[in-house]
């Protein structure tokens, strides 16, 4: 009995280091656990950032069972910004001032604009004008040839001509391809030419893919927020397989809706409002007596709009204030939303843009 008792008070003393130095730090970890589990629930807890960021993960592996309503806990979306534009060597004033919003507003690590312009002949003031405030934004401590170029990056990319063998129609059916392949590639966020960025997008780099999806309405490709391994751009792209070039927005956005995520909701955070996809142009471009005090897009918390600037002409049936040609110096006196949302994107949120003094060739 007395060697039975001795032997016991060895092991306890011998265990005593280790509940002393680990015990408190695995309670810990428990508690951490269960504190992310109610939060965040049961789905989430074998997702970590480092899984995100491997490039030989398969994405129905790594999004198996992932919850696009509540999303990750860190974000998981590479914080880049894409354009495309196909057929110009300069930007026009609708682009150059979305590409002004997303840079200023959501400060991206990068924004890239992928053309098949030639480098050395991609130029105009509009060009000048956004790599100038992307030189403005970066940190002192960046030389500035660096600086200059760090955040804007012009990217060479073939216009697509065919998709499955089939030829491409337009050179806006080509740059929906494009976008799907370039967040395939890279992840981000992928802007069309005339969305307009009003926040930043910070909360939406947590999920698999965002997109802006109305009620009883087809997904709009205007502005996609995804993981480079998101599974519903592979299917996408499948469904191109299927092209009809005749129809306008088909593959865009009729096929995808229809086959893909009617039945499977689950692929995607749906944004039913805010990223403001949906038919606004009699709200941007009809005049109103009350336009600066409203700003009805601050109040609702838009995160974006399509500014359907190439339909604005048939799509608004009342009278409109808005200028037949815009730039930035016709927004001066525009007494539409439109003008309101373009002179506190270009004059207010620094780096402002100079007060234009004469007319600028685009």
């Amino acid at each position: 009995m007395y060697l039975w008792e001795r032997n016991m008070k060895w092991k306890t003393s011998a265990l005593l280091p280790f509940l002393v130095v680990f015990l408190p730090s695995f309670l810990f970890m428990i508690f951490i656990s269960m504190a992310h589990l109610s939060e965040h629930g049961p789905d989430l807890m074998h997702f970590g950032v480092k899984m995100f960021q491997d490039p030989f993960v398969d994405g129905n592996v790594l999004f198996k069972g992932f919850n696009n309503n509540t999303g990750a806990i860190h974000p998981i979306v590479p914080n880049l910004v894409h354009f495309v534009l196909f057929g110009h060597k300069k930007l026009d004033f609708i682009t150059f001032l979305c590409m002004m919003a997303a840079l200023k507003i959501h400060r991206p690590r990068h924004l890239y604009l992928h053309t098949d312009a030639d480098n050395q002949t991609f130029s105009g003031y509009y060009w000048d004008q956004l790599l100038l405030t992307a030189a403005q934004m970066m940190p002192t401590n960046v030389s500035e040839s660096e600086s200059y170029f760090t955040k804007v990056k012009l990217m060479k990319m073939p216009r697509p001509t065919h998709v499955y063998g089939q030829p491409l129609s337009s050179v806006w059916h080509a740059a929906d391809v494009a976008r799907l392949d370039l967040l395939k590639r890279y992840g981000g966020v992928a802007l069309d030419g005339d969305s307009l960025m009003l926040r930043p997008f910070t909360q939406f780099r947590h999920f698999e893919m965002a997109i802006g999806w109305p009620k009883n309405g087809y997904i709009g490709s205007q502005v996609i927020v995804a993981h480079p391994k998101a599974r519903m751009l592979h299917l996408w792209l499948e469904s191109y397989r299927h092209y009809k070039s005749r129809l306008w927005y088909y593959n865009a956005g009729q096929l995808p809706t229809q086959q893909i995520l009617q039945y499977q909701p689950n692929l995607v955070h749906r944004v039913p409002v805010l990223f403001g996809v949906h038919n606004l142009a009699e709200l941007l471009y009809s005049s109103s007596k009350n336009v600066i005090e409203e700003a009805w897009w601050h109040k609702e918390g838009y995160y974006a709009v399509h500014l359907l600037s190439r339909h604005r002409h048939y799509l608004v049936q009342s009278e409109s204030n808005s200028p037949t040609s815009m730039d930035e110096i016709s927004i001066l006196k525009d007494r539409t939303h439109f003008g309101q949302m373009a002179r506190w994107i270009l004059y207010e949120i620094e780096p402002v843009l100079p007060l234009p003094l004469k007319d600028s060739d685009g």
